[in-house]
């Protein structure tokens, strides 16, 4: 049978065609994005963590066999007035739901949600966006209300409580998170558990990380608009074959997971929505341009068949984005020329020597690492600093720091750092978001009534303004390449500057980027290769001794934790985390070297 499970309504709730392609096992982008793989593993810590509260729970493992779990369930809830189980699963007409926890006690049920999800009492649950685990629970609570109608339901959203901090260190640090083999398009993931570690956490005296909310109400208010919802995906699962949910082409296609080929009919679930009527996947396409897709204009334009960027004029590119950003995006693309705008040059000159270009690794944990933190404060780890005291590049010299997790890094991150920058000279971030660490680690200073100079130098430093250049600010401002399209992170703006650049200084650099080390190779058209692709591999001995590359600011994180446990393969991670973090600032000083060749 076809059901409607909470995932398959969550995924339709933003766009009910994608229910097809989910249930045609179209693949997900999202199933390989970094961003979503970490948070999943915060995820599955925070889950495993929600079951160590309830001991008494027996957890229904069946893999995919949702018939086993149904009768397994049904079996357990027969049989016992009081019962508390973990994936619980139930069905009621088409609908299929595992619950995280669900309590039986007679006629009572306790429904509880886990999420990863901050949760503060100070604020509502709207302001504090939980609408969509709502819904999702809303729709648990449905199925069970309809499988046992004459039972009692308090539904419970089990959320990462902030406002909380550890009295000790550790509580993170109980738990590991592997990986095996995929089954499927299904992570295998075990979270091992240190239990003598994990025991004292769990005591009365300790506080409760995880905020046991009560939404009862809140769902009342829901009800109706998730049943609604489901009619036409329901309707759309009774058919043998399965219907397709007519699709509603509008700008979120842009940001649309089904955006990779199907290995039998090798298009992806946006293209088949899209089909002729517009080429999503042409990075040259209307839809591309800069805010191009937050107004109506392209809607005229794809109603006009007009879906290139040749298709346009200026005019109407200037009506579409006062920034100008898409004027110039579409005349250099059109044009497969690089741009510069007759400013960048005063913003260079502007600069003061010696030039500090630095990048920060931090992890921001579901559970709290050490002492007096909350859930997901910031835990600074890494930084990496070149510093240029001249223009000429002879010039150029690193340094790093990274901070173990014996104890919480931050502190010596933020002094190390102050040492590095000195009193005087430029420094140059890429977004606000090493400023934003920066405020944060004081902040944890003064909240644990530290006595310390370096305290009063990062406040002061923080407010000397004219020190700080974003050096991002600079390329969405005054600088355009076509293979930027509408993007200005570090990891685009990159490749970019190494297809225009002519710069021997810049090669130089990357063949001699370590004694033993070169980053400088060249791809069949003559280019210069991505360097962060030429970053050694190094073994996962958490993920079935696979190997990874730290190439993001992801795996970093996740390479990370693996230093909280015995790792084999400790050194080789230390290398690759100083080689990644390395690489980011020199980048930075890579896209400035050329930027001042057009000063």
């Amino acid at each position: 049978m076809n059901y409607l499970s909470k995932t398959d309504f969550n995924t339709a709730r933003s766009c009910p065609t994608k229910l097809y392609y989910r249930k045609q096992f179209y693949p997900s982008a999202r199933a390989e994005d970094p961003t979503q793989l970490n948070l999943a593993n915060e995820g599955y810590v925070v889950g495993k963590l929600a079951t160590l509260y309830y001991p008494e729970g027996i957890e229904i493992n069946t893999g995919n066999n949702h018939e086993a779990a149904l009768a397994q369930t049904k079996a357990l809830l027969d049989a016992h007035e009081e019962v508390t189980i973990f994936e619980a699963a139930i069905a009621s007409q088409g609908k299929w739901v595992r619950i995280d926890i669900l309590r039986k006690r007679g006629q009572h049920f306790e429904l509880i949600e886990v999420k990863s999800k901050s949760y503060t009492h100070h604020k509502s649950l709207h302001q504090q966006g939980l609408e969509s685990y709502l819904e999702d629970l809303c729709f648990q609570y449905w199925v069970l209300q309809e499988a046992y109608p004459d039972s009692q339901i308090d539904p419970y959203l089990f959320l990462v409580n902030k406002d909380v901090k550890a009295p000790q260190d550790g509580l993170r640090q109980c738990f590991e998170v592997t990986e095996g083999d995929k089954t499927g398009n299904f992570r295998n993931i075990e979270v091992r558990v240190d239990e003598a570690a994990i025991a004292p956490w769990l005591t009365p005296q300790m506080p409760r990380f995880l905020a046991l909310v009560p939404v009862k109400q809140a769902l009342a208010k829901r009800l109706p608009t998730v049943k609604a919802a489901a009619v036409d995906m329901l309707n759309s699962l009774s058919t043998d074959p399965i219907t397709c949910i007519p699709p509603k082409l509008e700008n979120a296609c842009l940001n649309c997971e089904f955006s990779l080929p199907h290995p039998k009919t090798g298009l992806s679930g946006r293209q088949t929505c899209w089909g002729d009527k517009f080429d999503i996947e042409d990075l040259h396409s209307v839809l591309r341009l800069n805010n191009a897709s937050r107004s109506k204009a392209w809607q005229k334009w794809l109603e006009q068949g007009r879906t290139h960027l040749q298709d346009l004029a200026a005019e109407e590119l200037q009506q579409t984005d006062r920034s100008g950003r898409a004027y110039i995006q579409w005349k250099h693309t059109l044009s497969q020329e690089e741009w510069i705008s007759d400013s960048l040059a005063t913003v260079i000159q502007k600069v003061r020597y010696p030039l500090y270009f630095i990048d920060f690794e931090v992890l921001r944990p579901a559970l709290p690492l050490f002492a007096h933190n909350r859930p997901y404060a910031s835990v600074p780890f890494q930084w990496s600093c070149h510093k240029l005291d001249k223009p000429d590049y002879n010039h150029l010299t690193h340094k790093g720091f990274l901070g173990l997790p014996d104890s919480f890094p931050g502190f010596e991150f933020a002094q190390s750092l102050l040492e590095c920058l000195g009193q005087e000279g430029t420094i140059l971030i890429w977004s606000s978001y090493e400023k934003t660490v920066l405020k944060e680690i004081h902040q944890q200073a003064l909240q644990q009534n530290l006595q310390a100079i370096w305290i009063e130098q990062l406040d002061n430093l923080l407010h000397q303004e004219e020190r700080w250049l974003d050096m991002e600010k600079i390329a969405k401002n005054h600088y355009f390449h076509p293979l930027m399209y509408n993007r200005t992170s570090i990891k685009v703006v990159l490749p970019a500057v190494l297809r225009a650049t002519k710069d021997p200084r810049i090669t130089q650099t990357l063949a001699q980027f370590e004694p033993q080390l070169s980053l400088l190779a060249y791809d069949e058209q003559g280019h210069l290769r991505n360097p962060y692709d030429l970053l050694p591999a190094i073994n996962h001995h958490l993920n079935n001794g696979r190997q990874i590359n730290i190439n993001q600011g992801l795996d970093a994180m996740q390479s990370y934790y693996s230093f909280i446990h015995d790792s084999p393969d400790k050194e080789a991670r230390v290398q690759a985390l100083l080689r990644y973090c390395k690489l980011d600032t020199l980048a930075m000083w890579i896209i400035w070297q050329h930027w001042t060749q057009w000063a």
